[in-house]
């Protein structure tokens, strides 16, 4: 089926599609189909491992591990371009508008962006550590929600908290839900 080592994989919002990807290739593939050939297969370029990857829309994206200081990609078709700032490695769903938005987080403060599909731009975006209460602590794992204007993190330090704007849309609000011990 693919010729990925240690290969991730999404499935589609509607459940149809699946991505696989890997060190390779980005394959995507129809659900429906009882041999499981891939509707696409793009090699990724060289040294490039994939930590996560989302089917948003159209578009496939593949974040590369962390360490890699690499931007992520997006897949279309026989299309395919790198994007934003070094990647950290991880994704995010957008529920309120997955047709035109996704989330990333990028290498350098562990900003979490939101990104147009139509342009691979940032729209807009937090540096997690840079709101109060501070926290030093990457994200490991951030969540979005689809009826409200929240974004859940946890942080590497063992953080988890909510950030959100505040009443008039202009400034980024931190709430700590737990804090851990290691963290300072």
């Amino acid at each position: 089926m693919t010729s990925n080592h240690s290969p991730v994989l999404a499935f589609s919002r509607d459940g149809s599609q699946f991505a696989v990807s890997g060190d390779k290739t980005v394959d995507l593939f129809r659900k429906s189909d009882p041999h499981l050939r891939p509707i696409e297969s793009t090699p990724l370029p060289e040294g490039f491992t994939t930590a996560d990857l989302l089917i948003a829309g159209n578009t496939v994206i593949a974040a590369p591990e962390s360490r890699l200081q690499r931007r992520a990609m997006a897949f279309r078709s026989s299309w395919h371009q790198e994007f934003g700032e070094n990647s950290f490695g991880l994704l995010v769903p957008q529920p309120d508008d997955p047709e035109h938005f996704f989330g990333a987080v990028m290498s350098r403060k562990g900003r979490i962006s939101r990104i147009a599909l139509s342009t691979l731009k940032e729209q807009s975006g937090v540096d997690p550590e840079e709101g109060r209460p501070r926290t030093t602590g990457d994200p490991k794992a951030v969540f979005a929600f689809p009826k409200i204007k929240v974004t859940a993190v946890l942080d590497e330090k063992g953080c988890f908290y909510l950030l959100y704007l505040d009443a008039a849309g202009k400034r980024w609000q931190k709430e700590i839900l737990i804090k851990s011990t290691a963290a300072k």
